[in-house]
């Protein structure tokens, strides 16, 4: 093995023998002297690179203040921030460089970094107790694609002896500063004991903010009839039969989009929540008490104190603790519940479209196939129990087949096994976050 200075030349050379396991250690010392930059450690069959820097610890460092106001397309955002040295002394009269980029926002609040441009340049220095001040417009122009802009702005803090630190953040503006995050999952198995569901309200910036919130459960009507999943995945171009004949023709075959829920009827509005919150935090408590069993189409508003409102929609299927008959058949098959402990069974429940349906299930684990089971279902579901053997660990895998009128059905889960009796307790004995050269 040959290391190499930033100039090509062989610094040392060495050889070692790969022990039984194909590895092998050993070190090589810097020599003083030598130009920074990039060295390599190379045989004859590769090299890594190893850039070498002249340490200089730090002495201050930069941050800019969490954004808690509201930013909004067309004003003017003031951005502060703080130098202050680690023995704890502000740093002061600091020249203080910045540079604002604005960039494009995908529909996930991702940035698209190839979008980004300088909007803003200027120069400023800290105060006395280390803050400084930052202004930049936020145009309404360019191409904001969901109604909200995204601006990075970077900062170079340079103080009296010479010392240069960096900091950055994004600021993110728009028509709105109102963001909910509702954990709502798509299915909910619920129970006449209250489950509490989680949502947040925060402005663009993540700050938790006070707003409100409602909202309101319209239960859906389904179709009148069960029908296969759509082999194709896309809706034909063109019907050559009505309803009445194709449905007569093809009594399990979709017929247009009758199988798509988003575009089923609204039924009845079953329950309305209105909530307020002071911390941006809100829990809601549901139970089958309040849902019938059924799909819902789920409104939810928020409204902040600036009357900013900002609405969506989810559609969330509602089991009970009694098996029932499905609505369609990607119902066929639901997993209630995926992690247990050595003394709990896995849940699952399972219906055909036909009274004489059978289903195939088999249980794996590492590997190996430990169980097969035939079940006899109608289309109402049957609730399906497994629990793990005595020698499990980890977890396992259960696949379910069932073919209805020529359709395959086919869907595999895993299971995992949760046992506080084998968790690691890991704990630092020391730790250190700053370190010397040597140390």
């Amino acid at each position: 093995m040959e290391f190499i200075d930033t100039n090509w030349e062989d610094i040392t050379k060495e050889k070692h023998v790969t022990n039984e396991f194909g590895t092998f250690h050993g070190h090589f010392e810097i020599p003083l002297g030598k130009l920074n930059g990039l060295m390599h450690l190379s045989t004859d069959y590769g090299q890594i690179g190893i850039q070498v820097e002249e340490y200089k610890r730090p002495t201050f460092e930069v941050k800019f203040d969490s954004p808690r106001e509201s930013y909004r397309l067309g004003d003017s955002i003031q951005v502060k921030g703080r130098a202050t040295s680690f023995s704890g002394y502000q740093v002061g009269q600091a020249s203080v460089r910045y540079t604002v980029y604005r960039t494009v926002e995908t529909r996930l609040f991702e940035v698209d970094a190839s979008s980004r441009k300088p909007i803003s340049t200027g120069t400023t220095f800290t105060n006395n107790d280390g803050s400084f001040n930052l202004k930049f417009f936020a145009s309404k122009s360019g191409a904001y694609r969901f109604s909200n802009g995204s601006f990075l702005v970077r900062a170079e803090v340079t103080d009296p002896s010479g010392e240069t630190q960096f900091v950055e953040k994004n600021i993110r503006a728009g028509e709105k500063d109102l963001v909910v995050n509702s954990f709502i999952p798509e299915f909910l198995f619920l129970s006449k004991k209250a489950d509490t569901i989680q949502a947040s309200i925060q402005n663009l910036n993540g700050q938790p903010i006070k707003a409100g919130i409602t909202i309101e459960w319209f239960l859906l009507q389904p179709p009148a009839r069960l029908t296969h999943k759509r082999p194709f995945g896309e809706l034909p171009e063109k019907y050559k039969l009505d309803r009445d004949a194709f449905v007569q023709r093809f009594p399990y075959e979709t017929y247009m989009d009758e199988d798509n829920v988003d575009k089923w009827p609204e039924q009845s509005m079953e329950l309305k929540q209105q909530l307020s919150t002071e911390s941006g935090k809100i829990a809601m408590g549901i139970s089958s008490n309040q849902l019938k069993i059924g799909y819902y189409k789920v409104r939810i508003s928020a409204y902040n104190s600036q009357r900013d409102t900002v609405n969506s929609e989810q559609i969330v299927r509602i089991y009970n603790e009694q098996p029932e008959q499905i609505l369609t058949m990607n119902d066929w098959l639901r997993a209630e519940k995926l992690q247990v402990t050595p003394t709990e069974q896995a849940v699952f429940r399972i219906a055909g479209m036909t009274p004489d349906a059978m289903a195939y299930y088999e249980v794996y684990y590492r590997n190996k196939i430990t169980e097969k089971v035939w079940v006899t279902l109608s289309n109402t579901h049957r609730i399906i129990k497994i629990a793990p053997k005595s020698d499990y660990e980890g977890g396992f895998a259960v696949q379910f087949t069932m073919i209805q009128q020529g359709v395959n059905y086919k869907a595999l889960h895993t299971i995992s096994i949760l046992n506080d009796r084998k968790e690691l307790d890991i704990k630092f004995l020391s730790f250190r976050n700053k370190l010397e050269p040597g140390q």
